[in-house]
């Protein structure tokens, strides 16, 4: 017998590895999905966080700028007290100095003279190895803005007749020490978790934030080149590019250690010169509520994945146990019908034109025929049936593909007396086919063993042609019987 339940267990294989391989493509598909998604947004996120970053720098720029320009006005305003002649003896002179230096809180204000004294607001001489160059400076341009390590100093010509020490004065200075102006203008993003830095436009740093990590006069671009810097503008400019064009910009630095900051820059603008406002702070720092946002997001999809799994599993467990019962069922059925057949002389097929439909075979017909394994093909107009290796067909199937070549398929199909021998007993079967309406090129077929049926007709026959074989003896006989006794009575009659 070839029965359905092998059949039935290759199809469930074939599904559950389908199911794992669709599951498998699902979930990859989810993943795939999920990482360009947080991909895109991470990206979308780096943006505007380097935007907002950028938009600080801009508030601090405004900020160092009014600084500056403050101490600037201080300088202009002294130098037009001394011009304007409100401060016209060197008594005013340094009391007006004391005066601008008290109430603008600068760190000093020095006057500098025809023959080479600086003197402060105090009235002491300083030493001052630079002050031909300020001097300079100031006579050419009229002004003069210059920076040493964190020292700030503007100077202003002045046009006046004050003599100090016996030298006319020529130009009027304010010093601040910009240490702690970052801190003084408020620059602190994210609660303090980044780090400013004040620098020239080569990347020097002159000052920055209270417990940053670059000291006065080293290179800020040291410092960023200690991993790798990708900028976040579409123009994607190297950092001394963006330094030399005097423009801001926004970079991700991923250091040696895989740690990533955002790196935003803007330029600061007084006088002629200019200036760079950096803001470095962690990404974490400022992607906190994105990353918040995405943990949530991947506990959902874990969630999701989980879920899916556990339904599979499920799924997998329950169909798992139908298939079981159905198998069950089905064997039961298989065996109820087997022990039916089992003693009866009939066997019953269930036959295909496509070979890849299961067919079926009761168990019995081995007894019939030597193997199991019984096909039907279309040949030409008719039909051909085929039991397993060609070489295993013998007479019976001869004489039944004969018969078979002439069948249609439509009408119902009985053969002749089969004979076949089993064993050394000569035995006598009849096929009839029926085609199934319900499905194209399907056949059921039952073989049924005549040999009683046979023996019985052909004792008739047999009985048949003895009885004509006597009624012939019979006739010939009254026949001659009759010419005999005629003759004599013909003769007495006459």
């Amino acid at each position: 017998m070839k029965d359905n339940s092998t059949d039935v267990k290759k199809r469930i294989k074939k599904t559950v590895y389908r199911l794992i391989v669709g599951l498998v493509i699902c979930l990859g598909a989810i993943f795939l999905v999920f990482f360009c998604l947080t991909r895109q947004y991470e990206n979308n996120v780096a943006y505007s966080g380097a935007s907002y970053l950028t938009e600080i720098n801009r508030q601090g720029e405004t900020n160092i700028e009014t600084a500056l320009l403050k101490d600037k006005n201080v300088a202009l305003g002294l130098a037009n007290d001394i011009t304007s002649g409100k401060a016209s003896t060197e008594n005013e002179l340094f009391s007006s100095m004391d005066f601008y230096k008290n109430t603008w809180n600068e760190d000093n204000i020095y006057v500098y003279t025809e023959d080479g004294q600086k003197l402060d607001s105090e009235g002491k001489v300083q030493d001052d190895e630079n002050y031909s160059i300020v001097v300079t400076k100031v006579l050419q341009h009229g002004e003069m803005f210059n920076i040493v390590q964190s020292r700030m100093e503007y100077a202003v010509a002045v046009n006046t007749d004050i003599y100090i020490k016996g030298s006319k004065i020529v130009a009027v200075s304010v010093v601040h020490n910009l240490d702690t102006i970052i801190d003084n203008i408020g620059l602190k993003s994210f609660g303090g978790k980044g780090h400013a830095y004040l620098t020239h436009q080569d990347g020097v740093v002159i000052c920055q934030s209270k417990d940053s990590y670059a000291n006065s006069g080293y290179s800020i671009l040291t410092l960023l080149t200690r991993g790798k810097l990708v900028n976040l503008d579409k123009s994607k400019k190297s950092i001394d590019a963006v330094m030399t064009s005097e423009t801001a910009g926004a970079f991700m630095l991923t250091r040696d250690d895989a740690k990533r900051q955002y790196v935003a820059m803007t330029p600061v603008h007084f006088t002629d010169e200019t200036l760079y406002l950096f803001n470095v702070v962690p990404q974490a720092t400022v992607n906190r509520a994105m990353n918040g946002f995405m943990r949530d997001i991947s506990l959902f999809a874990l969630i999701v994945i989980l879920l899916t799994i556990f339904m599979f599993v499920m799924f997998f467990v329950i169909y798992s146990k139908r298939s079981r019962r159905f198998e069950a069922d089905i064997r039961l059925r298989e065996r109820i019908f087997d022990l039916l057949v089992s003693e009866t002389n009939n066997a019953f097929i269930l036959l295909y034109e496509d070979p890849s439909k299961p067919a079926y075979v009761s168990s019995n017909i081995e007894e019939i025929i030597k193997g199991k394994e019984v096909r039907i093909q279309r040949v030409g107009k008719g039909y051909h049936l085929m039991c397993g290796d060609p070489v295993d067909e013998n007479d019976m199937f001869s004489a039944l593909n004969e018969a078979l070549a002439k069948w249609d398929g439509c009408q119902e199909f009985i053969s002749g007396y089969l004979p076949h021998k089993i064993g050394r007993k000569e035995r006598y079967f009849r096929l009839n086919l029926h085609h199934v309406t319900a499905e194209k090129g399907g056949f059921i077929g039952i073989v049924q063993d005549v040999t009683p049926e046979y023996k019985r007709e052909k004792s008739l026959r047999e009985a048949l042609t003895l009885a004509d074989s006597a009624n012939r003896a019979k006739t010939r006989f009254l026949s001659s019987v009759s010419r005999d006794i005629r003759t004599p009575l013909n003769a007495i009659i006459n």
